[in-house]
């Protein structure tokens, strides 16, 4: 005699075999849809596991980005680069306090100026353009009023004299370093440049690597092919 509760044990196994033999597409699809879920959560905590990865920030790669932007820039030209060594520069004639001074490069006339103490009354301001730049070793006179001046002086303050305006050319290193915003860097870049390209205009200047439309504008009024 069997006990009451395998009867009832037996009886659903029974009717749980009925129903998946009379559903068996059902049970497959089931099944399948079951693995295929198992398969992907696996791949996707793989990945996740692969990906999980800490980056931490080194000083060394903000150091050589900031290296890249002075070595590189759109096109293979290079930023503007200006000298910080002082240059010297003779000022006489009507100032307050003639003599040589040091002052930075790109210096324009009028600051040279006030580092002499500034015009004496007698300053004849139609002869100078006090906005020019000075260059290293430059002999300035300001012009009196009525006085006889050196020619060469004065046009060395006000830039147009075929002396000061230089050939990019035919200049040589130090010569290419007079001009405004030109050192040792980029004077070489300049007579590397036109050893297999010569200058069509005073424009193409800007074609040599480091010099922009920056440093153009404040050269340019000395430059000539």
């Amino acid at each position: 005699m069997k006990h009451p509760g395998y009867a009832n044990t037996y009886s659903f196994i029974d009717t749980v075999t009925d129903w998946t033999r009379n559903h068996r597409k059902t049970v497959l699809k089931i099944i399948t849809i079951c693995i295929i879920l198992a398969v992907s959560f696996f791949v996707h905590s793989s990945n996740v596991k692969r990906n999980d990865v800490i980056v931490e920030p080194s000083g060394s790669t903000q150091t050589d980005q900031a290296m890249s932007v002075g070595e590189t820039a759109p096109g293979g030209a290079l930023p503007d680069t200006v000298d910080t060594v002082p240059i010297y520069v003779d000022i006489s004639g009507a100032v307050q306090n003639p003599g040589v001074y040091e002052v930075p490069p790109q210096t324009r006339l009028f600051e040279l100026i006030n580092r002499a103490g500034g015009l004496t009354d007698n300053a004849d301001l139609d002869l100078i353009n006090q906005a020019a730049y000075v260059a290293d070793g430059d002999k300035v006179v300001i012009p009196v009023k009525g006085g006889e001046t050196d020619n060469r002086s004065i046009n060395v303050i006000t830039g147009k004299s075929a002396e000061q305006t230089i050939n990019i050319n035919t200049a040589d290193k130090e010569d290419l370093m007079k001009l405004p915003g030109i050192g040792g860097t980029l004077a070489d870049r300049i007579i590397e440049y036109r050893s297999t390209t010569r200058f069509q205009r005073i424009e193409d200047i800007m074609n040599v690597s480091g010099i922009g439309q920056a440093t153009f504008e404040k050269m340019k009024g000395r430059l000539t092919v």
